[in-house]
C-alpha cells in the first residue's frame, strides 16, 4: 500500500497524423496502464485497432486542425440576399447559405457540437470567370477545386473563405469524414486550440471531472487493472487527501491496508479485477487524461477553481490548482482565460 500526492502534467501533440495518432495511443493505454508497449511506430496500428473493433471513444484525444478554403458568389444561388451590399463582408450565419460542395464541408463542422469553426473571408472583384478555377491559399499550403460547384456572375464579385476548423478523430471517423484529413494543418492563430491534461488524481477526482460533459476522458481502469501483479507492485496506491491531519495518517495508512488486503483475498480466491474492484473505494489512485477546448477549460476553472456556484471539494481545489499551475508555466492561462465566462 502506497500514499501518494496529487500531480498534473500537460501533454503536447506532435505534428501532423502521427502526433494525433501519438495523442490517442497514449490516452487508450493510460486506461489499461499499458504505456510499457509504446514504441516509436505504435501509435498507427494501436488507432487502427481501435477504429476496427469500433472501440472509437479514445479517438476523441486526437485533436484535429483543418484549414479549408471556398469561394461564394453574391448572387443568385448563393442566397447573400436580393440587395447584396458589396461593402461588407457577409455576416456569420449567412456564410453558411452558400450552395457549393465547399461550403457543405464547412457547415457541417459548424453545427457539430464536438467542433469549433471560425472563418476567416475577403471581398474581391475580378473578371467574370465560368470556367474551371483552382484556389491557392496566400501561403501556397494547400489548393481547392471546386470546378463545378458555382459560377461567378458577370459582375465578377464574390468572397474568398477560409475555414479554420478545429474537431478530432472521432468525429471524422464517426461520420465518414476522413477524406477531410486532407485538410490538415497545424493550428494557426483562427483555430482554437484544445489542450490535455494529465492528472494523477482518485476516483472522486474523476466523478467531478465528469461533469463536464464536453471533455473528453480517459482512466485507469479498475475493472481491467490487477493491482495484485508484479507490473504495478503488488500493491494499490491511494491519494493522500489534503485535509488529513499529520498525526491520524498512521491510521489512515492502517485503514487502506485493510482495503488492499481484502482486495487481495478476493483476488487470491481466483475472482478477476473487475470483481474485485467491488471493494475498492473513491480514494485509490487512478491516472486521468482530459482533453477539452480552451474555452470550455474556462468554464472547468470557473466552476472548479474560482468556484462560481459554490464551493468546492478541497481535495479537487488542490489538484485544479495544480492544474493552473501547469497552465500557467506553459504559457496558457491567458490564452484560456481570454475567452468568455458564462458567468459574467
Amino acid at each position: 500500500m502506497k500514499l501518494i500526492e496529487s500531480s498534473v502534467e500537460l501533454l503536447k501533440q506532435e505534428p501532423g497524423m502521427s502526433g494525433i495518432n501519438k495523442m490517442i495511443e497514449l490516452a487508450g493505454r493510460t486506461c489499461y496502464k499499458s504505456e510499457d508497449k509504446i514504441t516509436e511506430d505504435s501509435a498507427e496500428a494501436f488507432v487502427q485497432r481501435m477504429i476496427n473493433s469500433h472501440h472509437t471513444a479514445m479517438l476523441e484525444h486526437g485533436t484535429v486542425y483543418l484549414k479549408i478554403p471556398f469561394i461564394s458568389n453574391v448572387y443568385g444561388a448563393s442566397a447573400w440576399g436580393n440587395t447584396p451590399d458589396h461593402d461588407k463582408i457577409p455576416s456569420h450565419t449567412q456564410r453558411f447559405n452558400i450552395i457549393n460542395k465547399a461550403a457543405i464541408k464547412v457547415s457541417k463542422y459548424y453545427h457539430n457540437k464536438y467542433s469549433k469553426c471560425h472563418i476567416e473571408s475577403t471581398y474581391k472583384r475580378c473578371f467574370p470567370i465560368t470556367t474551371k478555377r483552382t484556389y491557392v491559399d496566400e501561403n501556397k499550403s494547400l489548393s481547392y477545386d471546386e470546378s463545378n460547384d458555382y459560377k461567378y456572375n458577370d459582375d465578377g464579385i464574390y468572397f474568398e473563405h477560409i475555414a479554420y476548423i478545429t474537431t478530432n478523430l472521432r468525429v471524422l471517423q464517426e461520420n465518414g469524414w476522413i477524406d477531410d484529413l486532407k485538410y490538415l494543418c497545424e493550428p494557426t492563430e483562427f483555430h482554437e486550440k484544445r489542450i490535455t491534461l494529465r492528472f494523477q488524481a482518485d476516483i472522486h477526482f474523476y466523478k467531478d471531472a465528469t461533469r463536464h460533459r464536453k471533455h473528453s476522458f480517459a482512466i485507469e481502469s479498475t475493472r481491467w487493472i490487477n493491482y495484485m501483479k508484479e507490473k504495478f507492485g503488488m500493491s494499490i496506491s491511494f491519494m493522500k487527501p489534503t485535509w488529513i491531519k499529520q498525526e491520524d495518517i498512521p491510521e489512515l495508512e492502517e485503514d487502506c491496508k485493510i482495503i488492499e488486503n481484502i482486495y487481495a483475498k478476493w483476488i487470491n480466491k481466483g475472482y478477476k479485477a473487475e470483481h474485485a474492484a467491488y471493494f475498492l473505494n473513491q480514494g485509490v489512485a487512478a491516472t486521468v487524461v482530459i482533453t477539452a477546448f480552451a474555452s470550455d477549460w474556462r468554464h472547468f476553472f470557473d466552476l472548479r477553481y474560482f468556484e462560481k456556484t459554490g464551493k468546492v471539494h478541497p481535495d479537487m481545489l488542490d489538484i485544479v490548482t495544480k492544474a493552473k499551475n501547469v497552465i500557467e508555466e506553459n504559457e496558457l492561462w491567458g490564452y484560456i482565460m481570454s475567452f468568455p465566462s458564462k458567468f459574467d
